[in-house]
């Protein structure tokens, strides 16, 4: 695989944006950096990255290493909230850098929330210290590395197994320098984490690590890198201190004490798929649903069976269709939300689906409190935390009512007696689609 390397300390190459429109397009990111003049000797060298990349997209057989956001010349981070070490395809940087709002800070939870505890058997895990409510914040961290994880070798081998050693062998020497541009204290949090592959003779180490603790990223990055291929190659892990030990965000209410977990795959798949797919990690799950198989597969087969269904379908036919009782889609939609929450599945999509056509369903035959209920329930588990936008918890909670209410309004008593015509076309009105 060819490489590129971004240039170190010792390649004090000054940039200067001394061009007004040089200076709008990449300010966000180099407002501490640069230099109206470039005969100023105060101008300042860019330790990484090396310069705008003028790639219009993804070459996957040059790999660069790089930190998002960008240091400062005299190497310390630009951002408090520290700094990843990325290692990346070239032209995905001017991509992520064009993003806006770029570098964003770190959201913090209102107050702590969680504490890690090293758990017999198991290794360590992360416990709540109060009650969460479901949508809240539990931690966010700057991930220590962003990697992708499909490497080749460069040299040619005809053997399968002498080219995955070769491969594994090159992804840990680029692992290893990629560690030595962090600081010492987050080397030390990246070497201490478990690594379930140490027996495998041709896994090292720091590959170990990576495949024990990333936590895939490359749909977040397609976000902003169209041209980022959708197979293998494409694919990219990031790997936290902290939040390797779970999930960042509740899926439902946990109360003080628990433990907070993170599904490793599909939760609606049958248990002996799910733990097909958990022997990758040398584990056997021994949660309830696991436990208890029969009963649970045989609630997630129901749950599967109205999975992909469109309410912006269902609904329109129900509200046309007279003959139909007014709790026929009510009476279905609470079954299935009975049978995720006994699931603990309220991470799901169906969860929010459920919570969508309820609150359309309570609209349409004029039951504002519930209609509101379930809408502002469904905004808050589509967008958990990540919609805030730097609002007060008040200022949050003022536009979650106010877009429930806007929602409410589309479907405002159509079921009712009083409303004459069909339903309207409503896709176009309604913002949320989910499958």
């Amino acid at each position: 695989m060819i490489e590129e390397y971004v240039k170190g300390p010792e390649d004090p190459r000054p940039n200067n944006f001394s061009n007004r429109e040089c200076q709008k397009e990449h300010w966000f990111v180099h407002k501490q950096l640069c230099t109206a003049d470039p005969s100023d000797k105060k101008s300042t060298s860019i330790i990484d990255p090396d310069g705008p990349e003028n790639l219009d997209r993804v070459d996957i057989t040059c790999t660069k290493v790089m930190s998002i956001p960008p240091r400062r010349s005299d190497g310390s981070p630009m951002d408090s909230d520290g700094t990843t070490e990325c290692i990346i395809y070239a032209g995905m940087r001017d991509a992520i850098f064009r993003t806006p709002g770029f570098p964003a800070r770190v959201p913090w939870p209102r107050k702590p929330a969680h504490t890690l505890e090293n758990i017999a058997g198991v290794g360590w895990g992360m416990f709540a210290t109060r009650d969460i409510k479901m949508g809240e914040l539990i931690y966010a961290e700057r991930p220590l590395l962003l990697s992708k994880v499909s490497w080749t070798s460069s040299r040619g081998y005809d053997d399968i197994e002498q080219a995955t050693k070769g491969a594994f062998i090159e992804a840990e020497e680029k692992l290893e320098e990629t560690l030595q541009r962090m600081t010492p204290a987050r080397q030390e949090a990246f070497r201490n984490l478990y690594n379930c592959h140490s027996h495998e003779d041709i896994c090292p180490q720091l590959v170990g690590i990576l495949r024990t603790n990333g936590s895939p990223a490359q749909w977040e990055l397609q976000q902003c890198i169209s041209s980022l291929p959708d197979h293998p190659h494409g694919a990219f892990k990031a790997v936290g201190e902290i939040c390797s030990r779970v999930n960042h965000s509740a899926g439902r209410d946990i109360r003080a004490g628990e433990e907070i977990t993170v599904k490793y795959d599909d939760p609606l798949q049958p248990r002996a798929v799910r733990q097909a797919k958990l022997d990758a990690y040398y584990f056997v799950c021994s949660c309830l649903a696991c436990t208890d198989s029969v009963t649970s597969d045989y609630r997630r087969q129901q749950i599967v069976a109205v999975a992909d269904i469109d309410v912006l379908d269902v609904i329109p036919q129900w509200i046309n269709n007279r003959a139909l009782p007014d709790d026929y889609l009510e009476k279905k939609a609470l079954t299935i939300l009975g049978l995720l929450e006994e699931e603990g599945l309220e991470i799901s999509t169906t969860y929010v689906l459920c919570k969508q056509l309820l609150g359309m369903v309570y609209a349409a035959l004029g039951d504002q409190p519930r209609a509101m209920k379930y809408m502002k329930e469904m905004i808050l588990l589509r967008e958990r935390h990540e919609d805030c936008n730097g609002m007060s918890v008040k200022e949050h909670q003022r536009s979650v009512e106010n877009r429930a209410k806007d929602l409410v309004k589309c479907f405002w008593r159509l079921r009712c007696p009083n409303a004459f015509g069909p339903a309207p076309y409503v896709r176009g009105l309604y913002p949320f689609k989910l499958k």
